[in-house]
């Protein structure tokens, strides 16, 4: 979804695996989802934020309580998108939540979200839609 609009994603549907990716790489932003299999995604964010990682976080879910959105903001997320939206929705707030990380990291990020395929993990293949 977010190739189309000329972004590089990682994915992965492992709250471990997305938290090691998001400890090792230099990303612009981190979607997440509350509902992992085998690290849920408040944990996963408790853990990136006690680590002092302080990439824009949007958590990106199906559950739409609001005591659940606020602890959410409490441990540190940026920004809460409720399923189902529309890729412009998530376009725009994920250029929103950047907007106050550039003001803090100038030099490392654009104006822009940066173009590039998309790239997929899946075991030990890449997936790169530019090539599909």
């Amino acid at each position: 979804m977010l190739h189309a609009e000329g972004d590089t994603c990682d994915v992965t549907q492992s709250g471990q695996r997305g938290l090691e990716l998001a400890l090792s790489g230099d990303y612009q932003a981190i979607i997440l989802d509350l509902i992992l299999p085998d690290l849920d995604g408040k944990a996963v964010l408790k853990k990136l934020r006690a680590a002092n990682n302080k990439t824009p976080v949007l958590i990106l879910s199906s559950v739409s309580d609001v005591a659940k959105k606020i602890s959410c903001f409490q441990l540190g997320a940026d920004d809460y998108l409720d399923k189902p939206f529309e890729t412009g929705e998530l376009v725009a707030h994920l250029s929103q939540s950047c907007h106050g990380w550039r003001r803090l990291y100038p030099n490392r990020l654009g104006q822009r979200l940066r173009a590039a395929p998309r790239r997929e993990r899946h075991g030990q293949r890449i997936r790169d839609d530019a090539a599909i």
